[in-house]
């Protein structure tokens, strides 16, 4: 009663229960809820790792009243599983927790957010070693020549020329995988990206004249292996048909 008090002293009003908002008690049911309410600004592939994020939680706090938990029972999610967790995922997870103890609070269920006073983990940026273009494309030639087996070699050309579209493109495989002939425009020498990671992710970016030559190249073998002069400009053919 005190700390109800307390909490309608600071609010200016009494705060309203949970059967008030219609809000659901269990911390577990809270955390989808939250979800559902945000999912229409999330993407399909966003709303999915925040579900595995839930699920990480339930063990956790599933069960108790909001208005129950204490830090203690966050600083045992930390404990017991944080620890094993990458500092990505420790930090994906606890800004889910946090994220929904703050819509709680901002509606009066709660006093305050227990799990606050967590702090993010480091992370510690890796060391990229970016190779020079005399490098990338010492590698590209290794890759082509494989071992000098005809059959080797026949597959590992295609792979050199998936090498050469990634670096030159900076697309991730997945947008690499469905990129169509229609998506090189050579007269501008831009290239479209196709979205395939969330709806906002497609993008046009430029060419460089490495990249140019490497899309042509990657053309020319293309229409060579399939016998038509000509095929790859219908379009609707992928720039990795060779070896997809």
């Amino acid at each position: 009663m005190a700390l109800r008090a307390s909490a309608g002293r600071r609010l200016g009003r009494s705060p309203p229960t949970c059967q008030e908002l219609q809000w659901p008690r269990a911390h577990a049911s809270a955390l989808r809820h939250w979800l559902d309410v945000n999912r229409h600004a999330l993407s399909a592939g966003t709303a999915k790792r925040k579900t595995q994020y839930i699920e990480g939680l339930d063990p956790f706090l599933n069960g108790t009243a909001l208005r129950n938990i204490r830090p203690v029972q966050c600083e045992r999610w930390v404990l017991e599983r944080g620890v094993h967790l990458s500092a990505s995922s420790f930090n994906h997870e606890l800004g889910l927790m946090k994220a929904v103890f703050e819509y709680s609070r901002k509606r009066g269920l709660i006093l305050d957010n227990p799990a606050v006073h967590i702090a993010r983990m480091k992370i510690n940026q890796p060391q990229i070693s970016v190779p020079s273009r005399g490098q990338l494309k010492a590698l590209v030639a290794a890759i082509r020549i494989s071992d000098g087996r005809a059959g080797s070699q026949a597959k590992a050309k295609a792979g050199a020329d998936l090498v050469e579209i990634l670096a030159y493109s900076g697309c991730r495989l997945g947008e690499a995988r469905a990129l169509r002939w229609q998506h090189v425009n050579f007269g501008q020498n831009r290239l479209i990206v196709p979205g395939t990671k969330s709806d906002s992710s497609k993008r046009v970016i430029p060419m460089s004249v490495d990249g140019v030559d490497a899309y042509r190249m990657a053309r020319s073998r293309f229409e060579s292996h399939a016998g038509i002069r000509g095929r790859a400009n219908s379009g609707g053919v992928s720039v990795l048909a060779r070896f997809l």
